[in-house]
């Protein structure tokens, strides 16, 4: 179980348990900003920002975060090119948006945005490079997985399973003549699937369902072979999706559960 306030970084939670602040939280909640206050000088001491302190006192409060983009990732995040690459999603609760929204605030480097009641989407962070997926997706792990909800059904027919509950997919824009929307969502897996491979409408899921191995062996197929050829022009772009999705060509189910390495 987390700490009560975990969204801070391992250190300052230390600090506001020998403060004992953590049990003021927990027995009288009404009063705890007071205590709060009392401790603030003290704080500031222990290298803890003003940002940090008013993240405590809105999370006491019980107040809840605005959707929208928060933060947005620098240049250098950008391998592939604006808005293109990999993204995590994560599925999380009313009652725990803020403490995600925090922890992220306090330990996420990369780009990210908060959408209410977006169902499996609701928070978002754009870390476009896999190496990137596999070292946040740790973090994520270690500091919020008991604040996570299960990804929907659809969610882990659309994206691969990363770690635990959190998922993640492909995203590119611009010049690629886009991407359709399969009835699972946004392709296959974690991989878009090119509108120029699909030649059949899809009237509803059955149908889908019913020629499920058909459609995923040759329109993903093409589709990695367009991204290798577009995006993975090196030897490690080959490595993850002729090692990776070899397995996602093969084998048909809703979630692989794949730890990146």
């Amino acid at each position: 179980m987390s700490h009560v306030f975990g969204f801070l970084p391992k250190a300052k939670q230390e600090v506001i348990t020998e403060f004992g602040l953590d049990k003021a939280y927990s027995t009288d909640k009404k009063d705890f900003i007071k205590d709060l206050l009392v401790f603030k000088n003290q704080l500031y001491s222990r290298s803890f920002t003003p940002e940090e302190i008013n993240g405590i006192v809105i999370f006491a409060r019980g107040e809840q975060p605005k959707s929208g983009m928060v933060k947005n990732s620098p240049l250098e995040h950008y391998p592939y090119g604006i808005n293109t690459g990999w993204k995590i999603h994560i599925t999380v609760n009313p009652q725990n948006y803020m403490f995600v929204w925090l922890w992220l605030k306090f330990n996420c480097d990369y780009g990210w945005k908060h959408t209410a009641y977006a169902t499996g989407k609701e928070f978002t962070v754009y870390t476009y490079s896999w190496e990137n997926n596999a070292s946040f997706s740790r973090k994520i792990f270690d500091g919020l997985n008991d604040k996570l909800e299960e990804p929907t059904e659809k969610m882990k027919m659309s994206h691969i399973t990363l770690l635990g509950k959190i998922t993640t997919r492909f995203n590119f824009v611009g010049g690629t003549k886009g991407v359709i929307l399969f009835p699972s969502g946004l392709g296959w897996l974690g991989i878009p699937t090119l509108d120029k491979n699909i030649r059949f409408p899809f009237d509803h899921e059955a149908e889908f369902e019913q020629r499920k191995k058909y459609y995923v062996e040759q329109f993903i197929r093409e589709s990695i072979r367009y991204l290798l050829a577009f995006f993975f022009k090196g030897p490690k772009g080959r490595v993850f999706f002729l090692g990776k999705n070899d397995i996602v060509l093969n084998v048909i189910e809703s979630s692989l559960n794949i730890l990146p390495d």
